[in-house]
């Protein structure tokens, strides 16, 4: 009696061969004609495609963070999400930085990094916990305890800079050390733009306008519905920057070395691929 688990594919006959062939070929005239078709617009794609990248651009930082195939696939994967929903809500770089940020390694890296930084026993067992549930797909409960502590360890550096201040009613504004002084300070992305904070111009711009602005306002005010995972891979990086700027870590080395043991975990899972 036939396994019943046995393959029932028809058998390979000269025919049969015949008719994938013919297949084939209607399949590959028909993307032949849609190219032809599409021609102006995948040009235009492409082109588009190519700018991102740039100074002006807030995604850079990461794009310089990662190797060139995987910069030119998140690019595309931006680009594609801008012209198919105006919003982009990330899906496809949710894919692309989820294996590499939640690699095991890389997460330990972190953890014993962030156990030995310049920062209070509670911000390092917050972030401690946020990178547990990174590890065990909690996003939702790291993005709370990853969010929060970030942003408090920028501020508390300007402060201990000597860049701003609070007055006796407990507002913050710059102070003389500023090119404004007096200014008011309503948040970190006035922090972020004062000159005298030393970081990298491309990190500024990506904690600014990926991490913490626009998408990432729902997750600082709590009306965040969806998204946890792309977030909390924005954070994680944006802790690893910090951890850069204190000569603790190489953001593109440890990234490089994750998306390469990420990849290979997918190879052995799927040899065929």
């Amino acid at each position: 009696m036939p396994d019943s688990g046995s393959d029932s594919a028809t058998p390979l006959t000269a025919r049969s061969l015949l008719a994938a062939t013919a297949a084939l070929v209607e399949r590959g005239q028909a993307a032949a004609i849609w190219i032809d078709n599409h021609r102006p617009d995948i040009r235009a794609f492409g082109r588009d495609v190519k700018k991102r990248g740039g100074l002006d651009d807030p995604w850079r930082y990461l794009f310089t963070k990662v190797s060139g195939n995987t910069a030119l696939t998140m690019k595309a994967a931006l680009e594609l999400e801008h012209r198919v929903t105006r919003i982009g809500r990330g899906d496809t770089l949710t894919l692309l930085l989820g294996g590499a940020i939640s690699d095991p390694e890389l997460l330990q890296e972190l953890q014993t990094e962030v156990a030995r930084a310049p920062i209070s026993v509670v911000r390092r067992d917050q972030l401690g916990e946020a990178l547990a549930h990174i590890g065990a797909g909690r996003h939702h409960l790291a993005v709370p305890l990853l969010i929060n502590p970030i942003e408090g360890i920028f501020w508390t550096a300007a402060a201990d800079a000597g860049l701003i201040e609070q007055d006796r009613h407990g507002k913050w504004h710059c102070t003389a050390a500023t090119s404004t002084p007096g200014k008011p300070v309503h948040g970190l992305e006035q922090v972020l733009v004062l000159p005298e904070v030393d970081l990298e111009d491309a990190f500024r711009a990506f904690l600014k306008a990926v991490v913490y602005g626009g998408a990432g306002d729902p997750f600082r005010h709590g009306t965040a519905t969806s998204g946890w995972q792309l977030r909390a891979s924005f954070l994680t990086i944006a802790l690893m920057g910090w951890l850069e700027t204190q000569d603790r870590l190489s953001v593109d080395t440890a990234l490089c070395r994750a998306f390469a043991r990420a990849a290979a975990r997918k190879r052995a899972k799927s040899p065929g691929l």
